[in-house]
């Protein structure tokens, strides 16, 4: 509650002054680039095409991309520079899974600019495992396709703090994290 008490009376606000973000902030808006590349920006390497008499199949190994139509700003959110401006803030936001499952959010925070700050919060003395992080993700991954025109910010703030395999995790998934809530 504290935390959305803060989100609510500071408007504008750099997501860093609450959470810690992992790779310097830059989170990768994968809607955004695969909206706006075309087939013409991709170099595909023979390696890493498996081609067959019939249909053409492609194995997992990665393609290579040796240019792109768009700047890493584009592609990229640094949340750590650009201020969020907020503009609603819920608490306990409630949704359902496709398969009927009820979902819940603790905070939910629109900006201006079409981001959602989506934070879970756990108020306990106990470390948050890499079981609680992955269901905050599934969460976030379901609250994004219900909302597909938003991205979405995660955000986990965990008063016991993190096991090391959930900070992993988090830094994969590009989930902000914070042990503390921020006074001002």
């Amino acid at each position: 509650m504290q935390l959305a008490n803060a989100f609510r009376s500071r408007k504008r606000f750099k997501l860093s002054t609450f959470f810690t973000i992992p790779d310097d902030g830059n989170i990768r808006d994968e809607k955004r680039t695969n909206e706006k590349t075309d087939e013409s920006s991709f170099n595909i390497s023979e390696a890493s095409l498996s081609i067959n008499e019939t249909p053409l199949s492609i194995s997992e190994a990665s393609l290579s991309i040796s240019e792109t139509p768009l700047s890493i700003s584009e592609t990229s959110l640094n949340i750590t520079d650009t201020p969020l401006n907020i503009v609603d803030v819920k608490t306990r936001v409630i949704f359902q899974r496709e398969d009927g499952k009820n979902m819940e959010l603790d905070i939910v925070a629109e900006s201006s600019c079409g981001r959602v700050l989506v934070v879970e919060v756990k108020k306990q003395a106990a470390k948050s495992g890499r079981s609680i992080v992955e269901d905050f993700h599934e969460k976030v991954m379901v609250y994004q396709s219900l909302r597909p025109d938003n991205i979405m910010v995660p955000a986990f703030l965990s008063l016991g703090g993190f096991t090391e395999t959930a900070t992993a995790l988090c830094r994969e998934n590009k989930i902000a994290i914070n042990e503390n809530i921020v006074t001002f």
